[in-house]
């Protein structure tokens, strides 16, 4: 509710409220008001609902309790305004709290020779204490042995750590020869990551790991910017809070510059959401 004072000579008093006044009467003034209702959680009315209270001067000192009494009641009707306005159910505009639907994961084809598997922080501090991260390791257990059958480079990363880098769990552990690169959530930064990639002609890159907010989403979208198309494999991602995996998966596919929230199948320079049985490498 907003109340408006125009001071001086003839000042009115404007009031914006919901529903439920009547007029004041024979108190030297003039009220003219519309019906409206409160629009939304936040209380605030339509902008087309306002009450006008407009003091009529009367001159003359024989008239000040008149001009006193009017003041109390457009007071008392501006508090009944405020009432009415608080008595009214809170709609929420359509929507506003419903999670958007994520397209389902999609099916791809990627080039061997162009495509690169990166594993991200699969470790033991990481991924170790979290169940649900635990849970994804043997998804990309399968999606690492179907890139190194069809001779797809496997990178990897891991965290930082006072007492350095956490080592990946065995069940995934890099073989020798298979890169690793330490630092925090976004793998390109202080990392020769870039560099490695175009070593191995690498274009599109499959990304799995944890934090699914964390590592999987800076990465990706860090990955864009420098010019790869990414397939994010979901079955391979994981938060310790599962709505922060939703989040994600998401916000993977809605990152501003590189929208492809139909999840179109390797949208050029934007993520693709997959699942490991649903990647195949020739």
């Amino acid at each position: 509710m907003g109340i408006h004072d125009r001071g001086g000579e003839g000042r009115g008093l404007e009031a914006y409220y919901c529903r439920g006044l009547s007029t004041p009467s024979g108190l030297g003034a003039v009220v003219f008001f519309w019906g409206g209702a409160c629009s939304d959680a936040s209380r605030e009315p339509d902008p087309g609902a306002r009450l006008f209270v407009r003091y009529v001067p009367i001159t003359g000192v024989e008239n000040m309790i008149q001009k006193r009494s009017f003041y109390q009641a457009a007071s008392a009707s501006l508090l009944i305004a405020l009432s009415a306005c608080g008595s009214m159910p809170a709609t929420t505009a359509a929507g506003i709290n419903t999670f958007p639907e994520i397209p389902a994961p999609a099916p791809v084809v990627l080039a061997s020779k162009t495509t690169a598997l990166l594993v991200l922080d699969i470790n033991s501090v990481v991924c170790q204490p979290n169940p649900v991260c635990l849970n994804t390791v043997p998804a990309i257990a399968a999606l690492i042995a179907k890139a190194r059958a069809a001779k797809v480079p496997v990178l990897y990363s891991t965290t930082v750590s006072p007492s350095g880098p956490p080592p990946t769990l065995s069940d995934v552990a890099p073989q020798p020869g298979e890169p690793i690169v330490s630092t925090r959530a976004n793998k390109f930064t202080g990392t020769n990551l870039e560099e490695l990639l175009k070593q191995k002609n690498a274009e599109t890159l499959v990304i799995v790991g944890s934090t699914a907010n964390g590592a999987v989403m800076y990465t990706s979208f860090h990955a864009n910017t420098r010019g790869f198309t990414v397939v994010v494999a979901e079955d391979g991602i994981s938060s310790p809070v599962p709505i922060n995996t939703q989040l994600a998966r998401y916000q993977l596919l809605n990152q501003p510059g590189f929208i492809n929230a139909g999840n179109t199948p390797l949208a050029d320079k934007k993520v693709t959401l997959s699942r490991g049985d649903l990647i195949t490498f020739k």
